[in-house]
């Protein structure tokens, strides 16, 4: 199989066929049982053997012995890289696969704080857990008030959780979980008594909030006047909900959080949570996607999940 000469290097002699050829026959030791495997006649796996001899110099990769072949030292070395190569591109074209399966990537998420802060973490817990989701890295960022719908038609992100009260055309939308908005106070106060509250309750109050209720609220009462929200004192925006009732048990004002906050966090320990008695106070939620080929696979495979989840 070694050529009489050598000719200078050239890539097109290292296809994949040719190492494939090249590992099997280590392996096997036979032309002929190669050549069954691959469907190839032993004469073109050796002219294929002789060109990749012919392109390591001239250098012999296997010796012919009365029962079939056996590598050479160097047969043996080259094994060895040729293996690494072959592992290496088995597993990034697995990897790479699994961008269409939904299986690889990296999913960008925006969502609310208030859900970062009650049910999503476990919902995102276990759709990760899926072993099949291994390889899935998921970039999860707060809304902090921003347009949701927007940044999902742009395309600055793959998913986005938002109150189904905002337009959401040219978006996917599934139904996902919903929420009761309450005022929240200490004990001492003199809401405290109270079953639940309407919204107009606590427009002569200082209010803290997180910085997305107070933005989202805005931009709501501009683009569904009907819902009757009035302006509220907001003395406080903060980052996160658990800022906030902490900020509330200071005595710094009436908070706002989900009803849910009550029992996920431990912030809320000595604090009276108030059902609001408006009817867009049950927030709906939904997740959101733009439904084209830019937008992973992944990412609209965790949008239905979450649907699911939510509704079962």
């Amino acid at each position: 199989m070694t050529p009489l000469t050598s000719r200078p290097y050239n890539e097109q002699d290292l296809d994949l066929l040719s190492l494939r050829l090249f590992v099997c026959l280590c392996e096997d030791r036979n032309l002929a049982k190669v050549g069954h495997k691959f469907g190839l006649m032993p004469s073109a796996i050796s002219k294929r053997i002789a060109r990749l001899e012919d392109c390591l110099g001239g250098m012999p990769l296997f010796k012919r012995l009365r029962h079939g072949l056996e590598p050479t030292m160097a047969g043996n070395a080259f094994l060895k890289h040729v293996r690494d190569v072959l592992e290496g591109l088995d597993n990034a074209t697995h990897e790479i696969r699994g961008f269409t399966t939904g299986h690889s990537g990296r999913i960008r998420m925006l969502t609310p704080e208030s859900s970062m802060a009650t049910f999503l973490p476990d919902d995102l817990q276990n759709f990760l857990k899926d072993p099949a989701h291994g390889n899935l890295a998921l970039h999860l960022h707060s809304d902090s008030g921003n347009d949701v719908v927007q940044q999902l038609t742009e395309e600055s992100y793959d998913i986005g959780i938002i109150w189904n009260v905002q337009d959401t055309s040219g978006l996917v939308c599934l139904p996902y979980r919903s929420d009761v908005l309450c005022a929240v106070v200490p004990q001492s106060h003199t809401l405290a008594e109270r079953a639940s509250v309407a919204i107009t309750d606590l427009q002569d109050f200082d209010i803290v909030a997180i910085h997305s209720i107070t933005r989202a609220e805005a931009r709501v009462r501009r683009m569904k006047p009907k819902l009757a929200i009035p302006p509220l004192r907001v003395r406080l925006a903060l980052p996160s909900i658990a800022n906030v009732l902490e900020s509330v048990r200071s005595g710094l004002g009436v908070g706002f959080a989900p009803s849910d906050a009550q029992n996920k966090l431990s912030h809320s320990e000595g604090l009276v949570f108030l059902p609001l008695k408006d009817g867009w106070a049950r927030r709906h939620f939904v997740v959101c996607y733009k439904d084209n080929q830019r937008t992973p696979v992944a990412a609209k495979n965790l949008a239905h999940f979450l649907s699911r989840r939510a509704q079962a």
